[in-house]
């Protein structure tokens, strides 16, 4: 019965503990009975190292066969590791109603489930508590190698000119030569190295002097290695990019080198990259060596498991493992011309950097505050038609009225709901009505105190509108907003903050960013919202019209609503995905400044054997299927009204239009459109004159997902 007689005496769990037998089994199952956490934590550790498994998933699945007793539990134990991970999809490929559900009610995926939300709580329990939220990576297929040895095979790529470049990499790798740290040591003595490679390595192709002398002068002069996003065609013989240089990378450069604690890597218990230990030798000595959690298949199951995962209510970011930028496009047309000097093709958007941000109107005089409370109330109040005398120019009536009643010392609702006790009929008696006349006067506003009282009367019990951002002017003599450091930390979080704000005050469960790479479109969306702005004093860079959530960044709160679950598979999900959100909420938040582009960004939506992702153990044929499948699926059970499938002839890249593109209007994206067309059309004009060069002429509209 004393169940710590099996511990080493330090007091902790035994290293290479037996494998419990039906001879050894009676002291376990005792242990069981009498100290069920003891035990539990004891047998973990040679039940993982017999199944291959992690001891917390050893753990949680004991914990569920513990619900038996003796022998039985623990045969259950090992039988759930070891048939649990194929069992678990059986006739899962089949889409539609209740996809998935088979998944997730199997004893294995359970245990899964606990082990992540223990992971999810501790991640979330380092944040603060008036701000947490998480990103969550969903990868598969896409470990990559180490980052040095990544790093070593780019800078071989970039400088080695000459034939034997395979021949090479195989006999450095021999000879241990694994990062530019091991490869300028080895050139130090050229002499000796080519005699190691020699001896020791395979012998088949020996580099000569001259070229070995010549990449040492290259190693001595690299400051740094290429980035991996983007890389060309011809550099692939670098070898394929993996998560740790694009998505992992991409964060620590908008987030800053403690992004990983803000991040976790969701991956598939089954895929091969993680069963083999590559994308733990990849990861090892990097601090995103201990923030893995093991998932589902699926990349659509996958993110049903993240947020299964998640406490009710969070917010949480999903995002794919080949993201080479998150951008936005620039304010400052200056550094717009900088860039264009440089050679930057996308010279409009820059990446987003943890320490650098514009202002968003690119005026130092010029700030952004939140709606204050009365004046939300005072313009609902002058907008609304209840009063019988329909729409007024109501923001700038609201001003003017919140100024009044400021003179009164009337900031708060509380104050305000004082003056609305009292009776405005008598015309000379009461002397609110003659402050009140008098305030309005001073500031200039026509409207009679009567008229004034009577609409905010009648918003009293209405819901409020959303709330606004607003111009308001700051103390500042610095003019431009170019150069401005980081306010309130990292461009990208306080983007997910206010996502999150943005789609408690707009009614919204989900928001991303906009799914095109063209600097042109994402420029001009940011020159007509900032144009309105400085006329209206409201700023809004987001819409809430139907478009395409796109599945490589996006966030949503967690509900746990089965209706939201996406159930037609893994290619078509972020279209799903769309349109089930918009059939429950009504809106989605599209933030259109800014923009994500993935690696190979050509392949986006398209099957390649080599791709990784959701081409990893697919073909093409089963790609297109499951895309047709989805695509009429969806909209014969619930999107029909939402969106049509394109017909042919019709420009559509994720196959469907959708029905919201002519009802509802959207200016800033019309006028996007108009300036792009006409920035085109000089362009054309100059290129036919002669006055610029044909690779300078303007791309058009590519879209990566569906807009």
């Amino acid at each position: 019965k004393h169940g710590f007689l099996i511990c080493p005496p330090s007091g902790g769990l035994p290293r290479a503990a037996p494998r419990p037998s039906s001879r050894g089994a009676p002291l376990v199952f005792l242990l069981f009975r009498a100290m069920p956490h003891v035990a539990a934590a004891a047998a973990a550790e040679p039940l993982a190292q017999h199944t291959g498994c992690s001891v917390d998933l050893a753990q949680a699945v004991l914990s569920l066969a513990g619900k038996g007793s003796g022998q039985a539990a623990s045969r259950a134990a090992e039988e759930l590791l070891e048939t649990g991970p194929s069992e678990a999809y059986v006739g899962w490929q089949s889409v539609g109603e209740g996809h998935g559900d088979g998944v997730f009610q199997h004893p294995y995926v359970e245990c899964l489930l606990r082990v992540a939300r223990r992971q999810v709580s501790q991640a979330l329990a380092e944040q603060p508590e008036d701000d947490r939220w998480l990103i969550c990576v969903r990868t598969y297929g896409r470990a990559g190698e180490p980052l040095p040895k990544a790093e070593l095979r780019r800078f071989l790529a970039k400088h080695w000119k000459r034939g034997g470049f395979a021949d090479l990499q195989r006999a450095l790798f021999s000879l241990g030569i694994d990062s530019m740290d091991t490869l300028r040591d080895g050139l130090q003595d050229i002499d000796a190295l080519r005699k190691r490679i020699r001896v020791d390595g395979d012998g088949a192709y020996v580099p000569s002097y001259k070229s070995l002398d010549e990449l040492r002068d290259e190693a001595e002069s690299e400051n740094g290695t290429p980035a991996p996003g983007g890389c060309k065609k011809k550099d692939r013989r670098a070898g394929d990019v993996g998560i740790l240089e694009l998505t992992l990378s991409t964060l620590e450069r908008a987030l800053g080198s403690e992004a990983h604690r803000r991040c976790l890597i969701f991956v598939s218990h089954e895929d091969k990259a993680f069963t083999s230990g590559l994308y733990a030798a990849a990861l090892k000595g990097t601090p995103w060596e201990r923030r893995v959690v093991q998932g589902v298949k699926g990349a659509h199951l996958q993110v049903r498991f993240i947020e299964e995962a998640a406490p009710h209510g969070m917010h949480l970011v999903v995002a794919d493992d080949n993201i080479a930028e998150l951008f936005v496009e620039c304010v400052s047309e200056a550094f717009i011309q900088q860039q264009k000097k440089e050679g930057i093709q996308d010279h409009m958007v820059r990446p987003m950097s943890a320490g650098f941000a514009e202002r968003p109107l690119g005026d130092a005089r010029l700030g952004l505050a939140e709606e204050s409370e009365v004046l939300r109330f005072l313009h609902a109040a002058m907008s609304s038609s209840q009063a019988g005398r329909g729409k007024l120019k109501s923001f700038d009536e609201a001003k003017l009225v919140k100024d009044a009643l400021a003179r009164l010392d009337i900031d708060s609702l509380p104050k305000l709901s004082k003056l609305l006790e009292g009776d405005f009929s008598c015309s000379c008696k009461n002397q609110d009505r003659a402050r009140l006349q008098e305030a309005l006067n001073a500031v200039g506003c026509k409207a009679t105190p009567y008229l004034v009282v009577k609409k905010l009367r009648a918003q009293v019990g209405v819901p409020l509108p959303p709330r606004k951002l607003l111009v308001v002017r700051r103390r500042c003599r610095q003019k431009s907003g170019l150069g401005a450091q980081a306010e309130g930390g990292p461009e990208l979080a306080a983007l997910i903050r206010r996502a999150g704000l943005e789609m408690e005050n707009q009614g919204a469960n989900i928001w991303a960013m906009y799914p095109s790479k063209n600097h042109y479109w994402l420029h001009g969306f940011g020159t007509q919202i900032r144009q309105r702005a400085r006329t209206t004093g409201i700023y809004k860079d987001h819409s809430e019209k139907l478009g395409l959530v796109y599945g490589a960044f996006f966030g949503f709160r967690v509900l746990h609503d089965q209706r939201r679950y996406t159930r037609y598979g893994q290619v078509k999900d972020d279209v799903e995905r769309t349109l089930r959100y918009w059939h429950c909420d009504g809106k989605v938040v599209r933030f259109n400044r800014y923009g994500v582009v993935k690696d190979r960004c050509h392949l986006v939506g398209k099957f390649h054997a080599k791709k990784g992702g959701i081409s990893a153990e697919s073909s093409a044929e089963l790609h297109k299927a499951e895309a047709t499948r989805a695509l009429t699926g969806m909209l014969e059970e619930f999107a029909s009204k939402h969106a049509r499938l394109a017909k042919p002839g019709e420009v559509s890249s994720c196959g469907l239009i959708w029905h919201a593109d002519k009802e509802v209007g959207d200016e800033a994206e019309a006028e996007a459109e108009a300036e792009c067309a006409s920035r085109k059309r000089k362009h054309d004009a100059a290129a036919k004159n002669g006055s610029e060069s044909s690779t300078q002429m303007l791309k058009t509209k590519h879209v990566v997902g569906g807009a």
